[in-house]
């Protein structure tokens, strides 16, 4: 998980003015310094441990300009809200509650508990502590964040002397704006990231330590982000503003070739060959933004900017396609002529056009964490995220269509790997009351857990299909969490899919691996995996369009199988014709259960 509020208590020291730690803090005015901090998001949890939905729409609660006012001056001047932008600014102000209290009334007492914190707009308040009056508690000023933040009890008693107003800010309120805000921020980094040609051989997680890695920088009109002539060996991505690329010529004559905006990227030769910058970046509108990343940092988190792309390339599935249908003989194309023999007839010449897949699902291939998947496997792949390419198991996220999927056979039974014993252990003991007669699940057959630990650094549990079900898709809630989603629909149609790949044999096995380390019974963690030599996820494969020949020969296509191409192709007519603008995959499901 990201980590955020933790280290936000470093830019908190300086509040307590007691060595118990009180909250006088609230009345010591805050120091002139903004820490820089980046890539931090949040202490809170993820997997099943996370309990604030994806979808999570904050309450708004209506002010008046000049409160909103006075509510954003008293966030800003206080070091606990320094790096929070305007934006998620805003969203905190709306989400902030008005309270009213009356005279005598605790605002927070004490030794109690709470999870608020809290800023006075109008009336007198005192400040107590042990009973005893210690000063007045100023208008516009923010308190309470120690308990707001990490749950501890109040050092200190805020008394009103008369009718106060007071506005409140709720943990799940400042944790979701700030935390979906940086989220947002830090998956927009990582598409920039993606985006540039020089890393497309990194996989998910290295292009989320690069993008972890860029630091953040702000120039003004007139600024030389780069200079001719200097050797560079940083990277740079324009996020907001707009620059020129000039080169000068000698003398005073500086040609300007071309103009810098948001998404461009520039710098990429230095921070690849340590070179000479040879033409000056220069910012032409009133502020600009840019990411940096340095070279060093690149190669102290990840090593060798050339062997990791030497590497990558001999492992490129496009480049196995690529030799797969070298020049090739009677049999067809070199891939399918047997290795060290004789070739057999004229030689055959070939092209194939595939559909390709996701870059994600490319750069996991590429770095052996997993496998393209099979035609036995009709899941669809996550768009996003942490699961991005990958095949959830899990295909719906709404709990009214957990009673649209097929009726688990009586006697099946399927296997998940984990990646710790722990969880397997974790796994096993939610699991085991599930296969007792009592829980009702009426299975036929072999209902015990058994491990499965015949494969390299997973650690397996064979279990019923229906305990399986019951546990990780009837009884939790599947809305999605944040971090999680899949940027997919609920299908329960795919869901039935995926079931029907787990439960019937094929080669290689397909079995189910829990992604999530932490929490072992987290559904969203399932993925499909192919169980080989090791067992891998699979990702999103590539789609074969075409495949052309030159000097082939061919047996006749059989007269059902053509009748079956000529009914596709009626289908597919029909739903061209109908126009409804849909999901063709919806569409097609449809077809089928009409048959």
């Amino acid at each position: 998980s990201l980590k955020a509020a933790h280290a936000m208590e470093d830019d908190c020291e300086w509040l307590s003015t007691e060595s118990d730690g009180s909250e006088m803090e609230i009345v010591e005015p805050p120091p002139a310094w903004k820490p820089v901090r980046r890539g931090a998001v949040s202490a809170e949890p993820f997997g099943m441990n996370n309990h604030y939905a994806a979808e999570y729409q904050p309450e708004v609660h209506p002010k008046t300009a000049e409160q909103e006012a006075t509510i954003s001056a008293a966030l800003w001047s206080y070091p606990f809200f320094a790096n929070v932008d305007g934006g998620c600014m805003q969203n905190i102000v709306s989400t902030m509650m008005l309270e009213t209290f009356e005279a005598g009334d605790y605002i927070v007492e004490e030794g109690t508990f709470g999870r608020k914190g809290y800023i006075v707009l109008s009336g007198e308040a005192e400040i107590h502590v042990h009973g005893e009056y210690k000063r007045d508690m100023p208008i516009g000023r923010f308190f309470g964040e120690h308990t707001l933040l990490f749950g501890f009890k109040r050092q200190a008693s805020v008394i009103c002397d008369t009718q106060c107003q007071v506005a409140s800010l709720r943990k799940e309120a400042f944790v979701m704006s700030v935390t979906m805000d940086q989220m947002a921020k830090r998956e927009c980094r990582q598409e920039v990231v993606a985006s540039i040609k020089t890393f497309e051989s990194l996989d998910a997680d290295q292009l989320s330590k690069v993008a972890d890695a860029m630091q953040v920088k702000r120039y003004k009109a007139g600024d030389n982000i780069i200079t001719q002539g200097d050797v560079g060996s940083s990277l740079f991505v324009m996020t907001a503003g707009k620059a020129d690329a000039s080169i000068s010529t000698g003398g005073d004559d500086n040609l300007v070739h071309r103009q810098y905006i948001a998404g461009d990227v520039f710098g990429e030769v230095a921070f690849l060959k340590k070179s000479v910058r040879s033409a000056t970046i220069t910012v032409t509108s009133e502020t600009a933004e840019v990411l940096c990343l340095k070279r060093s940092a690149f190669e102290r988190m990840l090593g060798s900017l050339e062997k990791l792309s030497e590497e990558a390339y001999m492992k490129d599935p496009r480049l196995t396609i690529a030799r797969f249908y070298e020049d090739g003989d009677e049999r067809g194309p070199a891939g399918a002529c047997r290795a060290n023999t004789e070739p057999k007839g004229q030689v055959t010449k070939w092209f194939a056009v595939y559909r390709p897949t996701s870059k994600d699902a490319i750069m996991k291939m590429l770095s052996g964490r997993a496998v393209g998947k099979g035609l036995n496997v009709k899941g669809k792949s996550s768009k996003k995220n942490m699961l991005s390419g990958y095949v959830p198991f899990l295909q719906i996220s709404d709990d009214a269509h957990k009673k649209m999927i097929e009726e688990s056979p009586p006697d099946t039974r399927l296997t998940v790997f984990y990646q710790t014993e722990t969880a397997r252990d974790g796994a096993l003991a939610c699991l085991e009351p599930l296969t007792q007669a009592d829980a009702g699940l009426q299975c036929a057959g072999d209902t015990t857990l058994q491990k499965d630990d015949s494969y390299p650094s997973v650690f397996g549990l064979r279990m019923h299909e229906r305990v399986l079900r019951e546990a990780y898709i009837m009884r939790p809630p599947l809305k999605q969490r944040i971090g999680w989603e899949t940027g997919r629909a609920s299908e329960p149609a795919f869901m039935d899919m995926n079931f029907h790949a787990v439960r019937e044999r094929s080669d290689p096995r397909v079995v189910l691996f829990q992604f999530d380390k932490e929490e072992p019974m987290n559904p969203h963690g399932l993925l499909i995996a192919y169980a080989e030599k090791f067992i891998k996820p699979v990702v999103s494969d590539f789609d074969t369009f075409t495949i052309g020949s030159k000097g082939m020969s061919y047996e006749a296509v059989p007269k059902e199988q053509q009748d079956l191409a000529h009914l596709s192709l009626d289908r597919t007519q029909e739903i061209l014709e109908k126009g409804t603008g849909k999901n063709w995959c919806g569409e097609w499901l449809a077809v089928m259960r009409r048959g």
